[in-house]
């Protein structure tokens, strides 16, 4: 059989062998999981990380592919889902300036969703939810452009961009659309001497996001926390909303020590609102705090040990001070520890293990009543990857288990003073919500991936999910596929 036989025949059996994105990885994407100042706030680390190519540069270009099935979901996706897009990144070194810059784009197809209407349920204290099922398209563009210039062998200056552009259009009776803008800037300055480094990044960000309902719309549900809120019947909910914005600022240091150990500590403030034109409206102030370690150490197996631990406190509050609705609070936690090891032929291993922590509380004043929920998840994965020639397969398995769950979610009947206080509530979706992010999963990943001539590559990925101890979800399985075609050069 000729070369160019061996080399279809490949690439036809990757493809019929449907086997998710955290499969094999581009070199590229390696340099971003291993180096601690790619995964700092502070681009101008990255003149000591070494490519390993020429001229002096590390990049890639791919268009991917796939899709996903089943009943194992949050509320917001569908049960089938297809999705298509391109990307592409480099780093490259040049005689004292460093570029890193990445752009992609990509296109979810869903079918059947119902859920939050916005581009990512989640991102704020509030969300608009819709019960009536239809089809749903999400577009995303995000380009990120980093530059560091060195101005002596003691200091070096720079920063990074990242732009991001969402559109999300829901079909049924009519058109539902969604659209949200993220700009972020992050200038940063880095002090060396010997094999000591120091920095400082400063962080600015705008967000908006504004939805259109259309005339004939079809009911939008406001939660304001836990699943408490407002319903409309009426279409146009959306148009009567001001967009929702958001302005953040905050600042980072770091320190390394001979490139062994490794410190950043973030802090970042946020402000949002948004409203009804002809009601009242919201304010969600912001705090996070993060913290990134990370240990390392060479040898025959090139290692590394990472702690991270971010924090988030958001409150969710009407801006009316005579109003007696309700104001939501939520509390996060994450530590996150990760390992890696890998061989001179590029061969390794990644162990993750997370703790999250979250306490969410709506309270009415008056009259005097609270909702609260705690958890604690416990998640983990492992990853293994080896090479066979041309080819390289991956595989990985994860798992997420519940460790604490406590909630008293019944706001009282009647206020102290006798009056009947029944605030609206949609529990059916809090119920599948609630047990989505809690149940117990496990999910196993293969990747098979094929380096064909002159830097092109083929690989093809897989995820299967399945959940335990369910009640209110419509499955227990999830399936995710998907198929890459790129070039590194």
């Amino acid at each position: 059989m000729s070369g160019y036989l061996k080399t279809i025949v490949s690439v036809f059996l990757l493809w019929i062998f449907p086997t998710l994105h955290a499969g094999a990885q581009t070199r590229f994407e390696e340099k971003v999981e291993e180096e601690f100042w790619l995964q700092s706030r502070n681009i101008n680390g990255v003149r000591g990380i070494p490519v390993y190519s020429e001229p002096r540069g590390l990049s890639f270009a791919e268009f991917h592919t796939g899709f996903e099935s089943g009943r194992f979901h949050d509320i917001s996706d569908a049960d089938r889902a297809s999705r298509a897009g391109v990307r592409a990144g480099t780093l490259t070194h040049l005689h004292k300036s460093s570029f890193l810059g990445t752009i992609s784009f990509d296109q979810r197809n869903g079918t059947g969703t119902q859920g939050s209407i916005l581009t990512a349920p989640g991102r704020y204290p509030f969300d608009f939810l819709v019960t009536t099922p239809g089809d749903k398209t999400l577009r995303t563009l995000d380009v990120t452009g980093g530059y560091t210039l060195t101005l002596s062998p003691s200091w070096a200056v720079g920063g990074k961009m990242d732009f991001t552009y969402e559109n999300a259009a829901r079909r049924a009776e009519t058109s539902l659309t969604s659209r949200r803008f993220d700009l972020s800037l992050e200038p940063s300055v880095l002090f060396r001497h010997d094999d000591f480094r120091a920095g400082l990044s400063l962080l600015f960000r705008k967000q908006n996001e504004a939805f259109t309902n259309g005339k004939n719309g079809p009911s939008v549900f406001l939660n304001e926390g836990l699943f408490y809120g407002l319903r409309s019947d009426l279409g146009g909910i959306g148009n009567s909303f001001t967009p929702i914005s958001s302005l953040s600022c905050g600042a980072a240091v770091q320190g390394s020590l001979m490139e062994k150990v490794c410190l950043e500590v973030a802090y970042i403030r946020s402000m949002g609102e948004t409203g009804d034109k002809t009601i009242s409206g919201y304010t969600f102030p912001e705090n996070k705090v993060s913290v990134l370690a990370e240990f390392r150490w060479g040898g025959s197996i090139t290692q590394w040990v990472r702690l991270r631990y971010e924090g988030r406190a958001l409150s969710n509050e009407k801006t009316l001070p005579d109003w007696n609705g309700l104001i939501f609070k939520d509390r996060e936690d994450r530590l996150t520890l990760t390992t890696q090891g890998m061989t001179h032929r590029g061969s390794g291993f990644l162990v993750r293990l997370s703790a999250d922590r979250r306490a969410r509380r709506a309270f009415r004043i008056p009259p005097e009543a609270t909702a609260t929920s705690r958890e604690i998840l416990a998640n983990g994965g492992l990853s293994i990857w080896h090479n066979f020639g041309p080819w390289r397969l991956t595989f990985g398995a994860d798992f997420r288990r519940t460790l604490f769950d406590k909630d008293s979610l019944e706001l009282p009947e009647y206020d102290s003073y006798g009056i009947q206080f029944v605030p609206y509530r949609q529990t059916f979706l809090y119920d599948r919500d609630h047990e989505y992010r809690l149940a117990p999963r496990n999910d196993v990943r293969l990747a098979v991936r094929y380096n064909l001539p002159f830097g092109l590559y083929a690989e093809a990925e897989g995820m299967l999910t399945r959940g335990y101890r369910l009640e209110y979800l419509n499955g227990k399985t999830r399936f995710l596929g998907g198929f890459r075609l790129g070039m590194e050069f």
